[in-house]
């Protein structure tokens, strides 16, 4: 009972066991926001700060192309989907380019949005990989799961032109989301879209 709660089975007496939809669905190949896709499907989409500073942070400044002691702005948010927890959000941006960011509310608001208000900036493309997580004791707490339930995690890497703008790592519950690839015979695998081997069930940050 506890393992068909935790992956999201309905049973139905006399009709057997079914996979019960997700609430929300994201398409994949294109570049998108949470904010406005979550809003998109008529649900209020709101966040809870739960940091919001100038901080030195190696290991997300090379991914930056950074210095190791290159200053970032870095937002971390509770995603709430009609008022329940759906994600935990961490961003890293290079400080020279989007300290501003960290003006912003965001209770009601998309990052996307606000660097562009603020700075001026738009991603012009980006790269994300999705991979089977599982939740670490205060991730789970946070987003009202148990510890080792089922989720994604999210690595996304954004530029703007030729600058790298944002690392992102974003932990998705997995009973409430899935993500939807489309395709059409004969036109193979949507472009940027592709399968890369990884070990399974990367953890969930904690």
């Amino acid at each position: 009972r506890k393992l068909a709660e935790t992956i999201g089975l309905d049973r139905q007496r006399g009709r057997g066991t079914f996979v019960r939809p997700s609430e929300f669905q994201q398409p994949v190949g294109a570049l998108y926001s949470l904010f406005q896709s979550i809003e998109a499907q008529g649900v209020e989409q709101r966040s809870v700060v739960l940091a919001k500073d100038r901080r030195q942070d190696p290991p997300a400044a090379e991914e930056l192309g950074l210095p190791p002691d290159a200053p970032l702005a870095y937002v971390e948010r509770l995603r709430l989907a009609g008022g329940s927890p759906l994600a935990i959000d961490q961003v890293w941006l290079p400080a020279d380019l989007a300290l501003a960011v960290l003006d912003a509310d965001f209770e009601r608001s998309a990052l996307y949005d606000e660097l562009w208000i603020r700075c001026a900036l738009r991603p012009t493309r980006g790269e994300e990989q999705i991979r089977p997580a599982v939740l670490g004791g205060e991730a789970a707490q946070a987003l009202g799961m148990e510890p080792g339930a089922p989720a994604f995690s999210l690595q996304r890497r954004t530029w703007a032109g030729d600058r790298p703008l944002e690392r992102r790592h974003t932990l998705v519950r997995g009973d409430r989301y899935a993500f939807l690839s489309s395709w059409i015979q004969g036109q193979g695998v949507a472009p940027g879209l592709s399968l890369v081997p990884h070990p399974p069930a990367a953890p969930g940050f904690d």
